[in-house]
């Protein structure tokens, strides 16, 4: 009898000193729900050259000249045909330079995979002159020459009426990322024969000039940028067009989350 009162409190001793089961609260589940984050500790610089000749790289050689250069930056510089190369790539920064060759002379359709690239990926791109006009037709907007009863364009530009030298620009969105340290009128280096006529929805203009209305667009959803002119020339040195490759790569950064990881380019802005 005693060995039976024994085992029965036993029993009864492991069933009651045996705490419930833990309900899960809002924060544990919050805590366990949270994603990984993960932490970028390299940046990939893609540089389009949209020359209809790849072995022309005279517009190029200027735009790798600006971009910091440390272990954690790789730089690949794409022909616009090499679509293969650039998605394998991959990249988290990308910068389309000028081209000397109307757009006539071109498939559009040959440079669609930027802008799939850019709208599934959301990394910041910049074009340079004939990479902003890329961008409007890329988007639905038109280019053509800023006088098109100057030449037919049957050789080229050759002939064509050109807007070259340092012209005034004045800056429309003062708050735009891309001009930040800079006057509402300054002036930039420029040399293009053509134009954007006509500017896609999803962009809006953010800075103009008298005789050419387009001179700098922003995405309204996108951290996609293009400038009419040449900052990247060394006719803007030291500062009056590199800055703005400067701020591009700042907003890059933020946009990255990654400011610790690229050292920017030292520019001191001069007012002109």
């Amino acid at each position: 009898m005693k060995r039976v009162l024994a085992v029965a409190m036993i029993i009864l001793f492991s069933c009651t000193a045996q705490p419930p089961p833990q309900q899960p609260t809002e924060e544990t589940t919050a805590i366990k729900s949270q994603p990984k984050t993960t932490i970028k500790t390299s940046v990939k610089i893609a540089v389009i050259n949209p020359a209809k000749d790849s072995s022309k790289i005279s517009m190029v050689t200027p735009v790798l000249a600006l971009l910091p250069k440390t272990d954690k930056i790789s730089t690949k510089v794409f022909h616009y045909s090499d679509r293969d190369g650039f998605i394998l790539f991959s990249p988290d920064i990308v910068i389309i330079t000028g081209q000397s060759t109307p757009w006539e002379e071109y498939e559009i359709s040959d440079f669609y995979y930027i802008k799939e690239y850019l709208e599934n990926k959301k990394v910041p791109a910049l074009g340079i002159c004939g990479g902003h006009q890329l961008f409007a037709l890329l988007w639905g907007g038109s280019v053509d020459l800023i006088n098109v009863e100057s030449c037919n364009k049957s050789e080229g530009y050759s002939g064509c009426f050109k807007l070259k030298g340092f012209v005034p620009v004045t800056i429309t969105e003062t708050d735009s990322d891309l001009f930040k340290g800079y006057p509402l009128k300054t002036k930039f280096y420029v040399s293009h024969c053509e134009e954007i006529k006509q500017m896609p929805e999803d962009f809006i203009v953010i800075a103009t000039h008298s005789l050419v209305k387009v001179y700098a667009i922003k995405h309204v959803r996108l951290p996609v940028y293009g400038v009419q002119f040449h900052p990247e020339l060394p006719a803007n040195n030291p500062s009056q067009g590199h800055a703005v490759i400067d701020n591009f790569l700042k907003a890059a950064n933020s946009h990255l989350g990654i400011t610790e990881i690229v050292p920017l380019a030292s520019v001191v802005f001069l007012n002109p």
